[in-house]
């Protein structure tokens, strides 16, 4: 009987454990939500300063490339130029050079134009050379695409996810998911095609916005849209 008490006591002690780590994830997301909106407030009311505590400090909970980018943005607007483009690469290593670790792209690490893609991105990572709604038309196909995707049935998940990028043609994420299905499919030629796709879309939207018009002008801006544009053309 006795074992069989600590037996239900530890289990017990494990449930409650996993749960209050489960309260802390939601704790530190809802903590890092907030943070971020107090952040644009400040941002679209023109206090920059605000804007970038309360982002460094959302930051800090948790790396987030779009958080990094808006980082990025509020500096440039304070014209702290060393710092905007600190951010900006710390916003592009977090959301386009992470994605080439991805292992299902794997079937193309020893292709020669791969491997140029590789050497680009180290410089977009380091500087020494980025979520839908339910009111999204194409949110739909998605889901069911990553459905697919999760059952390996591979030539389904791609039909599907094609549908959903008629739907939502600027989509990175989109591109990035046919990349890797048609590289898991053995299609070498159409996977490096959606990946330069994937940088495309990424880089037109990182680099076209119009809060990173005080950097534009430099060097180093010059040197990270080069990069990008020597990724996806």
């Amino acid at each position: 009987m006795k074992k069989l008490l600590l037996i239900v006591a530890v289990g017990v002690l494990v449930l409650l454990a996993t749960a209050c780590t489960e309260v802390e994830e939601l704790n530190s997301s809802l903590e890092q939500n907030e943070m971020v909106a107090e952040g644009q407030d400040a941002y679209n009311a023109g206090d920059y300063e605000t804007a970038v505590e309360e982002w460094k400090a959302a930051f800090a909970v948790e790396e987030d490339s779009e958080v990094a980018w808006s980082l990025s943005t509020a500096y440039a607007q304070l014209g702290e130029e060393d710092k905007a483009l600190e951010w900006l690469h710390e916003s592009l290593k977090l959301s386009v050079a992470n994605r080439l670790d991805d292992k299902e792209l794997s079937p193309l690490q020893e292709n020669e134009e791969f491997k140029e893609i590789l050497v680009a991105s180290d410089y977009l990572a380091t500087g020494q050379w980025p979520g839908k709604s339910n009111s999204d038309p194409s949110l739909a196909y998605y889901k069911e695409a990553w459905d697919k995707y999760m059952g390996e049935e591979y030539e389904e998940s791609l039909e599907l996810w094609h549908q959903a990028f008629k739907l939502d043609p600027m989509s990175d994420n989109i591109a990035f998911s046919i990349a890797c299905v048609n590289s898991l499919l053995g299609n070498e030629e159409e996977a490096l095609s959606w990946l330069r796709t994937t940088f495309r879309l990424y880089a037109l939207r990182m680099l076209e916005d119009h809060d990173l018009d005080t950097v534009r002008a430099t060097a180093e801006f010059g040197r990270i849209s080069a990069a990008l544009r020597k990724v996806w053309e």
